[in-house]
């Protein structure tokens, strides 16, 4: 039983270390950047310093999140990489990349009226919000590997610790 207990006791201790992995999304909307940054449990990161840099690799600006998790600034279509660093040392990175109609670019493209609603261009954006998450969830980080690799250990710890006790 005391067993059975420091193995339940073990892994609820290691669990919450996973819940600080920060996420952190970007939107550039009418001369504003804003991003937007949340634990993966879905809690705002607080207080975090954003650091945004332009694709020359100047910062450009920086500032704090507020109780929401969310920072924004007036900043001229550019491509930007965001820094997003939480005060315990949890940091993660995204960028935004702007199309050329975003930054004011005439495209080649022939659009008809239609195409023009306020439907379309809301479609458009979301695919490419989605597309923006889809890169972000399917980067596998070394933190994760080396957390994996720690669960493995970890357990075949405890089942040589239990082995060698029997």
């Amino acid at each position: 039983m005391k067993k059975l207990a420091l193995l339940i006791l073990v892994l609820l201790t290691v669990w919450p270390a996973y819940a600080h992995r920060i996420n952190a999304f970007a939107d550039y909307s009418e001369g504003k950047l804003t991003v937007m940054s949340y634990f993966s449990d879905g809690t705002p990161v607080r207080n975090a310093r954003v650091t945004v840099i332009d694709s020359k690799g100047t910062i450009v600006a920086e500032g704090f999140t507020d109780a929401d998790g969310i920072f924004s600034i007036e900043l001229p279509p550019s491509n930007y990489k965001i820094v997003v660093n939480e005060s315990l040392g949890h940091k993660t990175e995204t960028e935004i990349v702007l199309t050329p109609k975003e930054k004011g670019i005439p495209t080649k493209k022939v659009l008809q009226k239609e195409q023009l609603s306020g439907v379309s261009q809301l479609e458009e954006r979301i695919l490419q919000k989605l597309n923006q998450i889809e890169k972000t969830l399917n980067r596998i980080r070394v933190i994760e590997i080396i957390g994996g690799l720690g669960w493995i250990v970890g357990i075949f710890g405890i089942i040589a610790l239990l082995k060698s006790k029997s």
